[in-house]
């Protein structure tokens, strides 16, 4: 018995580690960077944070509908790049309006999320395939339009980057926007539920009546409004549009994910606290990088660190909770059978 009882204990300890692991880091994270940096807590530097957060969790608020379904979307930054560099190139070219401008951006992401969604609903091509696709295509489409250049956006589009609104930066609310609703969406309507459903068992959310081809396409849809609505908030922040514009965006929104409790197999994690603690987390790490003063050559290092450690929480959690699904079912399986046997006799 007091082997079992430190078994229970040990488990738990995991358990805890598993599920809280990363919100104990960024506490410790926290402290760590506030003890070298004691201006790191002021009001300013906080709001400057999630400033720079915010275009990571705008696209982490849309692209959660992905995973939870257990697919993925690798063209986020490329999406985020080509609905602003067509924007500029038709600033240049046709002198559009900056209102249209912004209008092409929105819908520019609507249709590339579309696209992705009919080739993974209609021709059931892997999503990573399908999105890796439109990730090289939407890239070498926008180099092309703005000739490897830099274009400048006009003030109504800088807007959404540099202004504020009752002393509240503008790309802050729009984050919260997103959260808010993302959140909404997935607690609160059926269609939360059925993405989450597909996520668990797509085949038995098909036989329950859930249409999976529409609900894989509409995720895709929201994901790829998201990404472009980042680029808009991106672009508007430095006022310009160039070739490294939404770069490894994709993988930033991967790593928050994971590292905020979104699992990458699908039916686990939420938009808010879930994508927002990740996206701060992350976004933490390379402000901490940064003051510091360490070299810029580490931080893809520490990336990729990041992106393994992710993973690997993640697909551990989802091992032992199978793990333990299988010993309910032993332990169920015999006890069963030990009913059986006692009846019998």
């Amino acid at each position: 018995m007091k082997n079992l009882s430190g078994q229970k204990r040990q488990l738990s300890i995991v358990n805890i580690l598993l599920l809280y692991g990363v919100y104990i880091i960024y506490i410790i994270l926290f402290a760590v960077i506030t003890s070298f940096s004691p201006g790191f807590v002021t009001p300013v530097n906080l709001i400057h944070l999630l400033t720079q957060a915010s275009v990571t969790i705008i696209v982490c608020a849309g692209n959660a509908f992905v995973l939870l379904t257990a697919g993925i979307d690798m063209s986020l930054g490329s999406v985020a790049f080509f609905g602003p560099a067509l924007a500029a190139f038709l600033l240049t070219n046709v002198a559009i309006q900056p209102w249209a401008a912004i209008c092409v951006i929105v819908l520019t992401g609507i249709l590339l999320g579309t696209l992705n969604g009919l080739i993974v609903k209609q021709f059931n091509i892997y999503p990573l395939i399908t999105t890796l696709g439109v990730l090289f295509a939407g890239r070498g489409l926008g180099q092309y339009l703005i000739q490897g250049g830099v274009k400048v956006f006009p003030n109504e589009i800088q807007f959404f980057g540099n202004s504020s609104v009752l002393g509240v930066p503008v790309p802050i609310m729009i984050a919260l926007v997103f959260l808010v609703g993302g959140q909404f969406i997935l607690a609160k309507t059926s269609f939360g539920r059925q993405v989450v459903a597909i996520g668990d068992n797509e085949e038995a959310a098909s036989k329950s009546g859930i249409n999976v081809g529409k609900v894989k396409l509409l995720v895709y849809i929201i994901s790829g409004f998201a990404a472009c609505v980042a680029g808009l908030v991106l672009t508007a922040r430095v006022s310009v549009v160039d070739a490294a514009t939404g770069k490894d965006l994709e993988f930033d929104a991967l790593i928050a994910l994971v590292l905020g409790g979104v699992s990458l197999f699908g039916a686990k994690g939420t938009v808010f606290p879930g994508a927002f603690i990740g996206a701060v987390f992350l976004t933490t790490i390379f402000n901490g990088l940064v003051a510091s003063n360490a070299s810029p050559y580490l931080f893809p290092v520490i990336k990729g660190v990041a992106i393994f450690l992710a993973i690997f929480v993640d697909t551990t959690k989802t091992r032992r909770n199978v793990h333990s699904i299988f010993r309910v079912r032993d332990i169920s399986s015999q006890y069963a059978t030990s009913e059986e046997v006692g009846m019998n006799k």
